[in-house]
């Protein structure tokens, strides 16, 4: 939690700091918005390194289960990016548009999850018939 705070607190001193500063020095602005944007995605890096080891740990330890970890790692894949790409054009002024991405994203999801839908539709057919 104290991670989240740190980061949050940065980007809003970055934020307050490039419109105080816009003012007078527009190209300032940027830079100081750029620091910390580079500051925060660093720290993402670094945690992003720690969530690759949690899978693959997970995915050694559930042994037989490779595809249902794929697919939640594709549809959580798929998650972000619509997240940031409806983000993104919220941030552009097109709110349409950035409706439509998370539509996307929502179906591409649950596009995704359809193999598992499959396998348990075989499971519970098995259980009936045996």
């Amino acid at each position: 939690m104290e991670e989240a705070v740190r980061y949050v607190t940065l980007a809003l001193a970055a934020a307050l700091a490039g419109l105080l500063i816009k003012r007078q020095e527009p190209g300032l602005a940027l830079l100081v918005a750029l620091a910390a944007g580079i500051v925060i995605l660093t720290g993402l890096w670094q945690m992003l390194n720690v969530l690759i080891a949690f899978v693959k740990e997970l995915t050694a330890k559930l042994a037989g289960l490779e595809e249902a970890v794929a697919v939640l790692l594709r549809v959580l894949g798929i998650m972000l990016i619509s997240k940031i790409g409806s983000s993104l054009c919220k941030d552009a002024g097109e709110s349409a548009l950035a409706l439509q991405v998370e539509l996307v994203g929502n179906a591409l999801a649950l596009i995704a999850t359809i193999p598992l839908f499959h396998g348990l539709l075989a499971l519970v057919g098995s259980f009936l018939a045996g």
